[in-house]
């Protein structure tokens, strides 16, 4: 596995990468996604300093619930719907993180809210003006 910048070129080829493993190798990586989102992280992507200390620096609740999130819904055999913008170089402080669908993919085993189709993680990563 060669890390991948966490651009989005790199997220949607080490989406791809993942796609191709195992059984085995995929259930040891979402292992790793829902104990230790950091290191998954590390080993997946090559991230700038950055990129490491927002990671770093993530609300914990938040961290936790977009692990379980994206392990959820790459073990349903989903891709995450990613899109990250390039910063600008001007603003580089002012970037906005969007996620849809977190909570619904709570509990890969919902079943009491009647939902039997859901839609894709999404995260939108953006810098605005």
């Amino acid at each position: 596995m060669i890390k991948q910048p966490f651009t989005q070129t790199g997220v949607d080829n080490a989406q791809t990468e993942f796609m191709t493993l195992t059984a085995l190798e995929q259930s040891t990586v979402l292992s790793l996604i829902r104990i230790d989102f950091d290191a998954w992280m590390n080993q997946w992507f090559a991230l700038t300093m950055r990129q490491q200390q927002q990671i770093e620096t993530m609300d914990p609740d938040f961290k936790q619930k977009i692990a379980i999130a994206i392990a959820n819904n790459y073990q349903a055999g989903y891709i995450v719907n990613f899109t990250k913008e390039a910063p600008g170089e001007d603003i580089p402080d002012r970037k906005e993180t969007q996620v849809f669908g977190l909570e619904d993919w709570q509990d890969l085993n919902d079943s009491a809210n009647g939902k039997t189709l859901r839609i894709p993680l999404m995260i939108r990563i953006s810098y605005g003006t």
